[in-house]
C-alpha cells in the first residue's frame, strides 16, 4: 500500500510539474508572438518612413 501511495504522489507531482511547464511554454509562445508583431510593426513603420523620405526628395 505504501508503494501505491508513493506512486500516486509522484504521479500528482509529475502532473503539477507538467502543467507548470505547459503554462511557461504558453507564456514564452505569447512573448514570441508579441515580439514578432512588434518587429513587423517596426519594419512596416520604417518602410513607410523610407517611402515618405523618397517622395519628399522627389518633390524637392
Amino acid at each position: 500500500m505504501l508503494k501505491l501511495t508513493e506512486w500516486q504522489s509522484q504521479l500528482l507531482n509529475s502532473k503539477a510539474t507538467s502543467a507548470l511547464k505547459n503554462a511557461e511554454l504558453r507564456d514564452l509562445q505569447q512573448a514570441i508572438k508579441n515580439l514578432e508583431n512588434h518587429l513587423t510593426s517596426t519594419q512596416n513603420n520604417k518602410e513607410e518612413a523610407e517611402k515618405e523620405n523618397t517622395l519628399d526628395e522627389l518633390l524637392i
